[in-house]
């Protein structure tokens, strides 16, 4: 295989394992530690994934995040 394509492989791959290892540790230490109820945790998942969004989206166009940041983080929001 090309060098390239095994590159944009393994990063899909040890991305999408990051995210779901953090998911998996973030649940029991929010419900342990800080007490947050079920719906408490489902939301702050969601943030959690707004945020990891709009890291992406500012990394695919790095222009435009030190340009019109804050434009930019309301676009994902009308997407």
């Amino acid at each position: 295989m090309v060098p390239q394509v095994l590159l944009a492989m393994s990063i899909t791959i040890f991305g999408s394992t990051a995210f779901f290892t953090s998911i998996t540790y973030i649940a029991p230490m929010t419900m342990e530690e800080a007490g947050f109820s079920d719906a408490g945790i489902a939301g702050l998942i969601i943030l959690f994934g707004l945020g990891l969004h709009i890291y992406n989206f500012t990394t695919i166009f790095p222009t435009l995040a030190n340009t019109a940041l804050r434009a930019l983080l309301f676009i994902p929001s009308f997407v």
